[in-house]
């Protein structure tokens, strides 16, 4: 069935009308979901992201994350989440805005997603549905914008 299939059978059978998709090797941490559904509630037509952290690299002591993001310059790898050369932020825990999703983690409105992964998008495709998804989320709806406060 493969996951975009899978993605998608698991869209039309839900009930709710959040629908958050993770890969199975991911761990949240506590309070991890506030910070997407507070996006999503402003705009639902946006995709939310947590910040995807390894776990060995937390810096407890600073409170700093290691965050893998699509930056809006396309940087993307492991590396600590300094984005103060690409936004100018007086507060680090607004939303980043991303060109793109990492695929493993994201939360949207079932409805927004069945906008903007319809069947018929997967059955022409096999291992590009995030980029097909997030080219899709900013030009037909809201875009990608990733929440700091959101670590998993």
């Amino acid at each position: 069935m493969g996951i975009a299939n899978s993605r998608i059978r698991g869209m039309e059978e839900a009930e709710g009308d959040v629908i958050a998709f993770l890969d199975s090797h991911m761990e949240v941490m506590d309070l991890w979901l506030e910070p997407l559904l507070n996006i999503i509630s402003r705009d639902p037509g946006t995709l939310a992201q947590p910040c995807v952290t390894m776990a060995a690299e937390i810096d407890v002591i600073r409170g700093i994350h290691t965050c893998i993001p699509f930056l809006m310059h396309m940087q993307y790898g492991f590396g600590f989440l300094s984005l103060d050369h690409v936004y100018n932020w007086e507060n680090t825990t607004q939303p980043v805005p991303s060109p793109a999703l990492l695929g493993g983690a994201l939360v949207g409105l079932k409805s927004t997603l069945m906008r903007l992964y319809p069947r018929e998008f997967v059955s022409t495709s096999w291992g590009v549905e995030n980029n097909r998804l997030s080219i899709r989320s900013w030009l037909c709806e809201g875009g990608i914008l990733v929440a700091p406060c959101s670590q998993i």
